[in-house]
C-alpha cells in the first residue's frame, strides 16, 4: 500500500547516516516510504543501508556520477525523482535527525482537514558536537516575509530538513530556486512553496548537526565568493518575488542587503562586492543612494571599532 510521505534522502556522507535512520526507524509512525539517492559516493551507502531493510520501506539507487559536488539542487531533485507519486515530500539529509513522534505528528496535522496550505515545518533543535540547543520556536502559522526577515536579521534558522511540502506545489511552482551552492536555495523555496501560509507542527522536533561537513560552516575565499554571488541572486529573486506577489518590504529589503554586503566586506574586497552587487542594486538614483549609504555604514562601523 502506497502512503502519502515520501522521506528522500540525497545520501553521500556514511559518518551519521546510522544516526539518521535510527531516527526514522524509530518513528512511531511507520506510513512513510524512504528513497536514498547515493550521490556516487565513496564511501559505503549501500551496506549501511541494507542493515534497515526490516525495519522500514525503502528505496535505495546508486548514481554513477557525482551530481551535488556541482548543483545540489539538481541532485535533490534527482532523489525527489525516486519518488512515486507520494503526495507530500520531506526533503531530508544524511547527517541530521528526528523525533520519534514527527510522522506521526505529521499525520495529526493533516488529519484535522481544516489546514490550507502546502508547506509545514517542525521546530529545531541544533547540534553543536554534543551539545543541543533549542531553536526559536515559530508562530503557529508564518508567512513567506515572517520567514525573510527573521531569517535575515538572524532571529532563526531555515534550513532543509525541517520543512516537508505538497507535490502539487513542487510542481506548480517549478521544483526548487536554485542559487549556485544551494545557498539560499532553501529558504527561497519555502517562502514561494509557502505563500498561503506555513504551519509549524507543535512538539515533535527535527535536529540540525552543524556538522562542520556541510557549506554553511566552510570557509574559503574562493567559497566565500560564490556565497556571495549567489546571495546577490538571492537578493534579485526577493525583490521579484515580493513585487510579483504585492508584499511591500522594498525598504526593509535593501537594508538587509546592506547589512549583508558588509558583512560580506569582512572577508572579501569591499569593492569586489560592490561591483557584483549591480544586479541587485539597479540604475540611476536608487544604485547611488543605496551605495553611498553602504559607504557611509563602512565608514561608522569602522569609527566605531
Amino acid at each position: 500500500m502506497q502512503h502519502k510521505l515520501a522521506i528522500v534522502i540525497p545520501a553521500y556522507k556514511a559518518k551519521y547516516l546510522s544516526e539518521t535512520l535510527d531516527s526514522i526507524a524509530s518513528q512511531t509512525d511507520k506510513r512513510f516510504c524512504v528513497y536514498i539517492g547515493d550521490d556516487c559516493s565513496p564511501e559505503k551507502i549501500d551496506n549501511i543501508v541494507s542493515q534497515y531493510k526490516d525495519k522500514f520501506n525503502y528505496v535505495y539507487q546508486h548514481f554513477d556520477t557525482n551530481l551535488g559536488g556541482k548543483d545540489l539542487v539538481a541532485q535533490w531533485e534527482r532523489c525527489i525523482a525516486m519518488t512515486q507519486g507520494e503526495e507530500w515530500i520531506w526533503l531530508f539529509s544524511d547527517d541530521d535527525y528526528m523525533d520519534s513522534t514527527c510522522v506521526e505528528a505529521f499525520y495529526n496535522e493533516i488529519g484535522k482537514g481544516n489546514v490550507n496550505t502546502d508547506l509545514f515545518r517542525f521546530n529545531l533543535n541544533i547540534k553543536n558536537n554534543k551539545e543541543i540547543k533549542e531553536a526559536p520556536v515559530f508562530p503557529r502559522v508564518v508567512t513567506p516575509q515572517y520567514l525573510f526577515q527573521n531569517k535575515m536579521n538572524g532571529k532563526c534558522p531555515v534550513f532543509a530538513v525541517e520543512y516537508i511540502f505538497s507535490r502539487k506545489i513542487y510542481e506548480q511552482q517549478g521544483n526548487f530556486q536554485n542559487f549556485d551552492l544551494a545557498w539560499h536555495s532553501d529558504i527561497a523555496t519555502w517562502m514561494k512553496f509557502g505563500i498561503n501560509g506555513i504551519v509549524t507542527i507543535p512538539k515533535s522536533k527535527v535536529t540540525w548537526r552543524n556538522s562542520g561537513d556541510n557549506i554553511t560552516t566552510q570557509k574559503d575565499d574562493k567559497l566565500n565568493k560564490r556565497k556571495w554571488l549567489a546571495a546577490v541572486d538571492f537578493f534579485v529573486w526577493v525583490k521579484k518575488f515580493f513585487r510579483d506577489n504585492n508584499i511591500k518590504l522594498n525598504l526593509y529589503t535593501d537594508i538587509t542587503f546592506i547589512r549583508t554586503l558588509h558583512g560580506t566586506t569582512k572577508i572579501l574586497q569591499k569593492q569586489y562586492c560592490i561591483e557584483n552587487a549591480n544586479a541587485f542594486l539597479g540604475n540611476g538614483l536608487r544604485k547611488t543612494i543605496i551605495l553611498m549609504t553602504i559607504r557611509t555604514y563602512n565608514f561608522i562601523v569602522s569609527i566605531l571599532k
